[in-house]
């Protein structure tokens, strides 16, 4: 279960269970209005904020290309995908991007952020295939 969707259903029974405590513990119309009044309130605030953290939390599958900065890195070897945290020139925070690799463009990034060190700055330059995917190719910084 992902975390919006872990939002919205806490909310949704955090709702029931204050509309049901509303309803037996004094059984008058305005209570009910109260507690519908609460759930609504409740859904209204949650709904958005778990679209919210869906989508700052979501890589982009298809970035621009060009040269970007490579702030961060991790690879999934189960989706085929390099999770790149990116930077530009002028443009304050990074931002993740989902590029699919193989082994060998794996091995060589692995090998140019070894080679950079920890404090070194790797560049990533980003084109398309033939097939309109996104390839890497990462280098050492200036």
């Amino acid at each position: 279960m992902n975390a919006d969707a872990l939002l919205i259903s806490s909310l949704a029974a955090a709702a029931l269970v204050l509309l049901l405590s509303m309803m037996f513990v004094e059984w008058r119309p305005s209570v009910v209005w109260t507690g519908l009044g609460a759930a609504v309130a409740m859904l209204a605030v949650g709904l958005p904020l778990g679209a919210l953290v869906d989508a700052l939390g979501s890589a982009d599958p298809s970035p621009g290309t060009g040269d970007y900065q490579l702030v961060g890195w991790k690879g999934d070897e189960y989706s085929g995908l390099v999770y790149l945290y990116l930077g530009r020139k002028g443009v304050p925070a990074p931002y993740l991007a989902a590029v699919p690799f193989d082994y060998e463009s794996a091995l060589d990034l692995h090998e140019k952020a070894r080679l950079a060190g920890p404090r070194g700055e790797l560049q990533v330059t980003i084109s398309l295939s033939e097939a309109g995917a996104p390839l890497m190719r990462a280098t050492l910084g200036e």
